[in-house]
């Protein structure tokens, strides 16, 4: 059974989050917009990395009013959104739109003042940079670098940017194929760009702590490496979990065996002990009908003894009756 990573995507409503997820598990996009339902939705996939398989359990939530304080409040208004037990969190926000970044920054609080955040990784992501401006200047600047200059004019277009971020990046995979000088990166020149929210990328990292990337989810720019860089970073703890839960299972099954021999030999001693009264007691009435019931002509006295009144229990009984004895006794023990 593959160990199973549970991630909660949030963000304000219009950021890309479904779009994002979409891209991921099924490499496609479409410019149909359609909000995530109140209650989110959970996409189950497979996902090999570093030679491990793990199952992902990918919840798209809404944009909620605030994070859930307590269990219950979750389980009241967010029904099997593991909103207080992923293992980790990406928050995506619009780089063109700061407010959503706000939104993202707020929530942010939340989460850390209503749950233990240790070995929890937190991602914040920036979609949308095909429409960024300073991500497509960065761009022309990084490629000028490798070729020739190009003015950059009449960007307030949407469309002209947008294609302007496809032209960029067919650049870069043809210059990373024929130069051989590029072609060890897995990833391609862009990943190393300086962000283009300088602000949002200092504040991110250098106050919160956390992870920061910006992509596009419409052309699956940096989608992977997302996804990749979280995995690489939960591999460890569950590494460290499956090993703490396999010694407490051992642990456990060590104590409940020690349990059961403890519980065997006592029952099997206390067994013996009722064997052994029921014994005892079955002896002394067999001896005890012998002695009413038998003459005491039949038993041979010693002559040697002074003559004194005999008791049943002072009677020696002959060798016939001692067979019979003997027999009892073994039924005894069969039974």
């Amino acid at each position: 059974m593959p160990p199973v990573v549970k991630v909660c995507v949030l963000g304000s409503t219009g950021v890309g989050k479904s779009k994002l997820i979409q891209q991921f598990i099924y490499n496609h996009y479409d410019d149909h917009y359609e909000p995530t339902g109140p209650k989110g939705k959970q996409i189950d996939c497979s996902t090999m990395f570093n030679g491990n398989l793990y199952q992902m359990k990918i919840v798209d939530m809404p944009a909620i009013e605030e994070f859930p304080s307590d269990i219950t409040t979750e389980w009241s208004e967010y029904h099997h959104c593991l909103l207080r037990n992923s293992h980790a969190y990406i928050f995506v926000f619009d780089l063109n739109l700061p407010t959503t970044f706000n939104y993202v920054k707020v929530l942010r609080d939340q989460l850390f003042d209503n749950r233990n955040m240790h070995n929890v990784p937190v991602w914040i992501v920036g979609n949308k940079a095909d429409l960024c401006l300073n991500v497509l200047a960065t761009m022309r600047s990084h490629r000028h670098h490798h070729h020739h200059h190009h003015t950059l004019q009449n960007r307030q277009n949407r469309n002209h940017s947008s294609n302007r971020f496809i032209r960029a990046m067919n650049t870069t995979r043809s210059f990373s194929i024929f130069h051989p000088s590029v072609q060890h990166q897995s990833i391609s020149p862009y990943e190393e760009l300086t962000p283009a929210c300088k602000e949002f990328s200092n504040l991110v990292r250098k106050q919160w702590k956390c992870n920061y990337i910006e992509c596009s989810a419409k052309y699956n720019w940096r989608i992977m490496a997302i996804f990749r860089e979280l995995l690489k970073s939960i591999d460890p703890i569950l590494q460290q979990q499956q090993q703490s839960e396999l010694l407490t299972s051992g642990q456990q099954q060590f104590q409940q065996q020690q349990q059961l021999q403890s519980s065997t030999i006592i029952t099997l001693q206390s067994i013996g002990k009722d064997k052994e009264r029921e014994k005892e007691t079955f002896h002394k009435k067999t001896i005890g009908s012998i002695g009413t019931s038998a003459d005491a002509s039949n038993f041979p006295i010693d002559e040697s003894v002074p003559s004194r009144a005999t008791s049943p229990t002072e009677i020696q009984p002959n060798s016939s009756i001692n067979q019979q004895t003997n027999n009892s006794n073994r039924m005894c023990r069969i039974v």
